[in-house]
């Protein structure tokens, strides 16, 4: 199995730390690279879940 570069961020990563939250879903912050691009549109293809999609730029900085 491919490991994909990514953190679990969100509510999920809360409860994971012992928060007395819940969810319904998973947030991860993934880092952009082409091979996880893949990892991650392969992975939500197999679960069921929606096409992974670029939300905004953190930086312009060069």
């Amino acid at each position: 199995m491919a490991r994909l570069e990514a953190v679990v961020i969100g509510n999920s990563a809360s409860m994971l730390n012992g928060a007395p939250v819940t969810t319904q879903d998973i947030d991860l912050l993934v880092r952009d690279t082409k091979a996880n691009r893949r990892k991650l549109a392969r992975f939500a293809e197999e679960i069921g879940g929606s096409s992974p999609r670029r939300v905004s730029e953190l930086s312009n900085v060069e």
